[in-house]
């Protein structure tokens, strides 16, 4: 923090220093702790008329299972903490456990992961033809309750929600 203080004294470094202090305090706002994301998640599906599994802390297993009359969805929940390294190995991570998920062919299949850039940018990245055969798509939980789903590289679902 000396080396912050020492380079607000310069008047043409404070206003980087600003911004840097300022990206770094959103970011940190916009990561959410698994635990929180699943709340969220919780009261969207039941809104939406879902039953719900939840794994709750350690327990092993599909971290939410959502029924509702025949339909099955099988959500895996993603987290990071800052530092892009960390950010690519837990969305990495998250869509190995929802692969190895995959033996339904009638179920639905999501990662839930925080709505961050560096989140939103490596769903974008992924292939097309990823997202087509797997049918994969993502969750993107925002600290105000928000749940916007995306498939593939398409606009923003009609059933996303603020909850």
């Amino acid at each position: 923090m000396t080396r912050v203080r020492q380079l607000q004294s310069w008047p043409c470094a404070r206003l980087a220093v600003k911004k840097l202090l300022d990206e770094t305090k959103m970011e940190n706002i916009a990561c959410l702790p698994e635990k929180r994301i699943k709340q969220i998640l919780e009261v969207f599906l039941i809104t939406q008329g879902w039953n719900t599994k939840i794994a709750w802390g350690f327990t092993h297993g599909i971290d939410i299972e959502a029924k509702r009359n025949t339909d099955r969805w099988i959500i895996e929940v993603g987290v990071s903490k800052l530092g892009n390294p960390t950010i690519i190995s837990s969305f990495v991570s998250v869509l190995g456990k929802i692969l190895q998920r995959m033996d339904d062919p009638e179920c639905k299949y999501s990662i839930a992961l925080p709505d961050t850039e560096p989140f939103r940018r490596l769903w974008e990245r992924l292939p097309i033809l990823v997202k087509d055969r797997t049918e994969i798509t993502a969750l993107f939980v925002n600290h105000a309750g928000t749940v916007i789903e995306r498939a593939k590289n398409l606009p923003f679902l009609a059933n996303s929600g603020n909850f």
